[in-house]
Order: C-alpha cells, then structure tokens, then sequence
C-alpha cells in the first residue's frame, strides 16, 4: 500500500457497527505498515472512539433521523452520520471532528455540538418525506442539510511518498473541495504540517489560502525535490522550493519537511503571510480578488484544459458550448459540428484520463504567452493548445485542429493504459456513433481496423443505410405506387434523403465522405419538403378559393389568390437559401442573385407587376363586388370575377369582356349597382301651336303626376320648360325612380312614361312633329 492514504468521510465517522469494524480494522493495518501513518494519532483515537461507540449501540433501532446527511451553511459544508434509539440521536460530522447528540421528538431534533472550535445548542426539522432538515445552531447560523446515500460520500487518495506527489495530492483536494467535495478539506490536511496545532478553523483558513497562492504560480511536479536525495529512513530536516508566477517574475517559496515515516508535507505558513503573498500574486495579474469563473476568457493553456474539464462535467447541464470554445473546429464543417463535437469530446477526455495526472498549475497560465502548448506527446499523435483569434477578435486558447484530426487514433493507441486518476469527470457521452463503434469492437476488433481512413463497420454502414436501404425502399414504393396507380416522387426523395443523413452523422465519417452525404440528403429532403407544401398550398388554395367564391367581395377572392401566390414564391426562396445554406454558400450571395433575379423579371413584366398591384388597390378600396354592375371607361357589365391580372366583366350583349387590373386601377369605376335610386331624364317636344297658358298648365299637371306616382322619390322632381327651338317647344322632364334594379327600373319608367304621355293627350295639348330629312 506503500504511503498512499486513502481519506473518506464516512470512514472517520460512520456509527454503523459493521462498517466502524471494517474501517477500524483497515487503518490498523496500515498503521503498522512503515510510512503510512498520515495523521495517525489522531485517526486512532477516532477508531477507538468509533469501536467504543458501536459497543453501546449495538441494540439500537433506525428511526428517521438515522443514516448520512449533507449539510451546508453559509460557506460551510459538512457530512453527519447520525444514529437514533427511540427519541435519543448521537453523531459526529466531517471535516470538523465534531459530535452532535440530542432528542428527537415530532420531527424536530434539539441537542448540543461539540468541535474543536467550541460547542454550542441546535435545532434542526425534518421535512415531511424525511429527506431534508433544516435548522439553526445557538449562535443563530442556519444549517440545512440533504439525506445522502454512503456511497455518494467523497473519496480522496492522498500520496505523500515524495514532495511532488504531496503538492499534486494537496492540489487535487483543493479543487476537489472547490467544487463541493467536503473531504477535500480534510484530505488538504493531511499534506500540511501546521507548527503548534492551530485550532481547526486556523487550519482550514490557512489551507484555503494556500491553494489559492499556489493556483497563481506554474510549477512542475516533477521538479519538486530536494536538490539532494536521501536514503529512506534516513534524517532529513526538509528543503525549500520556489514557486514562480508565469510572466511577472514574482515568486512564493514553500518549505517541505519529511517525516520519520518519510512522509513528506507542506510546512503551512501564517494565515497573514498567505494573503500577503496572495495580494502581491494577484496584483501582478492586474487583479484584486480570484474570479472562480475566469477560466470561461480562455486566455491561456491552464484555463483551456480547465474549461473542457469543467464542460465536461457539466455536460448535460452547460457543458456543450464550453467544450466546444474549446476547440478549433474549423477543419469540421459546420453542419456536421453538433454531431462530432461529442465524439471529439469523447475521445479528448479518454486521452486526458489514460496519460496519467494531470495537475492545472503545470500547464502555462501567462495570458501573454504566443507560442504553442504542447500538452501531450505520442508517436500517433500529440495534444497540443494554441492561441487563435474569435470572431470578436478576441485572443483565446484552443485545442489545435490537428490535435482534434488525430485524437481518435491517439486515443486508440493509449486506451489500454489503465487510468490511474481520473482527470475528466464523465468522459464518456452516448452517441450513435460511439456506440456502433464499441459494438462492432467487442463483435470483432477487425472491424476497426481502417481502410483508406475509414474503419470496416463504418464502410458497412455506408453501404447498408446509403445503398441497401434505400434500394429496399424503392422497392416497397414501387409496389404501393402500382396499388395505387400513382407517382410517389414525395417518398422516393425522403427515402434516400434520410438514410444518407443519418450515414452522415451516425457513423462518424471523415469529412471527406460525410459532407457530401449530409449536403445531397439534405437537397433532397428539402426539395422533399418544398415539394409537400407547395401541394399543400394549392390544395388550401382550392378550398379557400371555393370558399371565397360564396361571398359577395371581391376582396376574399384577390385575398386568397394573392397570399397563396406570396406562399409559393417564399417557399422557393425559402428552399433556395435552404439549400445554400446546407451547401455553404453565403446567404448573402443567395439573396443578392434572388434580388437581381427579381429585379431582371420586375423589368420584363412591368404589365404583370402592374396588374398584380393593382389588384391589390381593387382588393384595398373594394370598389366593387361580384355580381355588381359597373362601368369602366365605356365598357359597362356585370363583374363575373377577379384576379391577380384581371377582372372580367359580362355585358348586357352577354359577351365576355377582360379588363386588366391596373387599367381598373387608373381609370373611372362607377359602381351602378351602388345606385340607391336611378335618375329619367327626357324631353317632351310640344308643338308651337300651344299656348303659353296651355303649356304652363301641362307643366303643373305633368309634375302632380309623378309626386303622386308612388315609385317616384319625392326629391328632384323637375318639369319645366328647356328650351325653344325651330321645330318646337321642349319640355325637360327629370326624377327618380326608387329602385337599384335595373330590371325594375326599365319596367317602372316605360309605365310612368306612358301614362305621362296619356296625361300630355288629355290636356289637349299637341306633340311636335320633329322632321329630319
């Protein structure tokens, strides 16, 4: 087991008796081993303490305050082990090396603490499903907390062997601890010498600190060690080690110091020196306090690889965009960037977790560094960081494309390292492509063995999905398509498009294969999909067109016609810049040819472009109505129907007349069908013969005959005389008749024109008789 010390939580404190034997049991056989005692006084009286309170508990019973908790205040977290008999509860927590005890009564648990830090009282309640409690301790600090199951309990290897492999143990527990680990804390300990044994607030201050001095310097863990080496066993009083700051010049040196069991650790300095020495670190970075975040800017090698680790432990969550900042991607096209960026992330942490450990502090941090990082390196392949330039022009650290070209054979070639820590958490995201890949290797490892760059189950895969299937399903459409005696081009176009989509994405081709598979699968399937609605848009444009055809306006009609004209013309240009968009071509360059292309048309159709506006003027101003009577120029009809282009008119002679739009639009319309009433105008000739009084007489009476005519409008009614000519005396006869039809009107004039004539004869009064040679 040599000097590696193994720190978990539930161990130091679990009350369950089996796991107290076990755990007590195996401390003690480390301690007996040379060179393992890491705390080893303290852990023994922790085991003693733990077998002492197993033999008193033996008979307890569970309750609902029995089993693991996780609590947390405000900047401070703690595992509890608590164990119940009846209403009586005792535990201890972790890291603090405390001990809780108290009485349990309708859920809520009142009881006193005691660390080395001080004692006090708590009351903490637990929730109605017994998986959460929350509380106060005396002091009025609030503690809540989380049931947990054991094994969810962090787990932290510490090596002491050397003074290296101390700082890399204490650095791991740090971050560990940083990211929520509560054993971390407890681990950072263990690879500390603190003079005179401070309290354990003191330790954990100055622990913290520490860590964050030593994430501002760069240092290689190899490089930490005396300048001369001694023979195990043998006295040593320690040696000293500067840690510099990238790009500043300003330095921290550290002591180490070994044990009698040639353990080695970190002489912690002063609580005050630490954030002296962290004040200065920062200042020379142009900062003032750490930013937990600032591995987001990428401005270096460390926050790179600190930015992937962290992308891919959050992966499910936000991970996805952060591990893709993280590399260059500009050898993958960028439509098939969301399905490779996985795989590609996939193998980057199998790397980084088959190489052995990885401590950040190694990797450069100076922002002003230029030149390339080389991470890795192997005969297949190395991983190798560089600075580029975003599109906002901002400098930032990536993963080479080269690296990101051969990651899958380096990743190949290290898999069967066995992974002595694990660097990346969740290295491994379920893909279609990985999962076929694993399943044809554990079929037959011949099946990735590569042939021109591609692995045999993938060239297997091309031809099943890119050839066979499709051909499979032309077969079974030419079969429906003669039960049905039609053409199934929809289907035909879909059963290739899609099975070479997913040949593109799924199997994780090269480039060179993919994309033209993704780009012609994608034509197809939206020429597939134009195809559909444009017969969609017909089929809507029949119906409503039938629909539009029950109403009076003729707005409904120009309405239907114009939008369903407007849908098939975006949903070309829609298929257009689909298109373009699938095969990479600019969509600037896409809709400047479709703005001279319209502009080209627009002039070689003036007239259509006239016509179409102005059925949108007729459709906006609705001067008139299927069915109406109207006037246009000299050419009067019934409106039959209105177009995009035209209106068709039916006249009175029954022809068929087509009137263009914009001339409808620019001309006088006069709406006849819109009378309310319709006007008679006429002359009577009276003969010279006449007399004034006579004529005078005919007038009144003539007038006293159409106000009692009940289909004359009582309104403008005029009857006098017009004018005097050679050949007689002319009478103007004017007035309404109270009708829009006019079917009725021509009925209701010759009656009152004939019974006015009857009236003229009556009076005695003689026509004139107008002679035209």
């Amino acid at each position: 087991m040599g000097s590696t010390v193994r720190i978990a939580a539930a161990t130091l404190f679990s009350p369950h008796r089996r796991m107290w034997t076990h755990h007590a049991n195996n401390v003690s056989r480390r301690l007996v081993a040379p060179g393992v005692a890491v705390k080893a006084r303290s852990v023994l009286l922790w085991m003693l303490a733990a077998a002492l309170l197993s033999a008193t508990q033996a008979a307890w019973a569970d309750g609902p305050w029995e089993g693991f908790w996780e609590a947390y205040s405000s900047g401070e977290d703690a595992y509890v082990s608590l164990r119940q008999d009846s209403d009586r509860v005792v535990g201890t927590y972790f890291p603090y090396n405390g001990h809780l005890e108290g009485v349990a009564k309708d859920g809520v648990l009142r009881g006193t603490w005691r660390s080395p830090n001080g004692e006090g009282t708590f009351v903490f309640s637990l929730t109605p499903d017994g998986q959460a409690f929350s509380g106060s301790i005396g002091s009025g600090e609030w503690w809540n907390g989380r049931r947990i199951d054991e094994e969810d309990v962090g787990t932290l290897d510490i090596d002491l062997r050397d003074a290296g492999r101390t700082v890399r143990s204490f650095m791991a527990a740090g971050r560990a601890y940083r990211q929520g680990e509560i054993s971390g804390l407890q681990a950072m300990f263990s690879a500390l010498y603190f003079a005179g044994d401070p309290p354990f607030a003191e330790k954990s201050r100055r622990a913290r600190l520490l860590y964050d001095v030593l994430t501002q310097t760069t240092f290689r863990i190899f490089e930490i060690r005396p300048a001369r080496e001694t023979e195990p066993g043998q006295s040593e009083p320690g040696f000293t080690y500067q840690f510099e700051q990238a790009g500043t010049g300003e330095a921290v040196t550290l002591r180490f110091q070994r044990d009698v069991f040639d353990l080695w650790r970190i002489e912690a300095p002063e609580a005050a020196q630490l954030e002296a020495q962290l004040a200065r670190l920062l200042a020379a970075r142009g900062r003032k306090e750490i930013d937990p975040t600032a591995y987001l800017a990428l401005a270096s090698p460390r926050q790179t690889l600190e930015a992937f680790i962290v992308g891919m432990a959050r992966w499910d969550v936000d991970g996805t965009e952060l591990v893709s900042r993280t590399f260059d991607l500009s050898a993958v096209s960028e439509k098939l960037r969301d399905s490779r960026l996985p795989v590609l992330a996939t193998f980057m942490a199998g790397v980084l977790n088959h190489i052995g450990h990885l401590t950040l502090e190694e990797l450069p941090d100076d922002p002003a560094r230029g030149r390339p990082y080389l991470l890795y390196q192997h005969p297949v392949g190395n991983i190798v960081l560089a600075r580029t330039v975003d599109a906002d022009g901002q400098p930032r650290w990536q993963f080479t494309a080269e690296t990101l070209d051969g990651i899958k054979a380096l990743h190949d070639a290290v898999r069967t390292v066995p992974v002595s820590f694990e660097n990346v958490r969740n290295p491994h995201i379920d893909t279609p492509y990985l999962w076929w890949r694993s399943r044809a290797n554990d079929l037959s490892p011949t099946l990735t063995i590569e042939l021109a760059g591609i692995e045999l189950w993938q060239w297997l895969g091309v031809v099943v999905l890119a050839l066979v299937l499709p051909f499979v399903l032309h077969l079974g459409l030419r079969r429906i398509e003669r039960a049905r005696a039609g053409r199934m081009l929809l289907s035909r176009l879909v059963a290739v498009g899609v099975p070479w989509v997913i040949s593109a994405t799924a199997l994780g081709l090269p480039d060179r294969l993919s994309g033209p598979l993704y780009a012609v699968g994608w034509v197809l399937l939206i020429v597939a999909i134009t195809w559909l609605l444009y017969r969609a848009v017909t089929a809507a444009n029949s119906v409503l067109a039938r629909l539009a055809k029950r109403t009076e306006s003729t707005a409904d009609d120009v309405a239907v016609t114009l939008l369903t004209g407007l849908a098939r013309i975006l949903l070309v240009v829609g298929a257009l810049i689909a298109i373009a968009d699938v095969l990479g071509m600019p969509y600037q360059t896409v809709l400047a040819g479709v703005g001279v292309s319209g502009l080209a048309l627009a002039i070689a159709s003036r007239d259509l472009l006239a016509n179409l506006f102005g059925s949108v003027i007729i459709a906006s101003d609705r001067p008139f109505t299927r069915g109406d009577f109207v006037s246009v120029g000299n050419i009067m009809g019934t409106v039959e129907q209105v177009g995009l282009r035209s209106t068709r008119l039916r006249p009175v002679d029954d022809t068929s007349v087509t009137i263009p739009n914009s001339t409808i639009a620019t001309d006088r319309v006069v709406n006849l069908s819109k009378r309310r009433k319709i006007r008679v105008l006429e002359t009577i000739h009276v003969s010279h013969d006449a007399s004034v009084e006579a004529i005078l007489a005919l007038r009144e009476r003539l007038r006293g005959e159409l106000l009692a005519d009940p289909m004359v409008a009582d309104e403008n009614v005029r009857v006098g005389l017009a004018t005097i000519s050679l050949y007689a005396v002319e009478m103007e006869i004017s007035f309404y008749i109270s009708t829009a039809d006019y079917d009725a009107f021509l009925y209701e004039k010759h009656r009152i024109m004939a019974h006015l004539l009857s009236t003229l004869e009556a009076a005695g009064v003689e026509r004139a008789v107008i002679r035209r040679d």
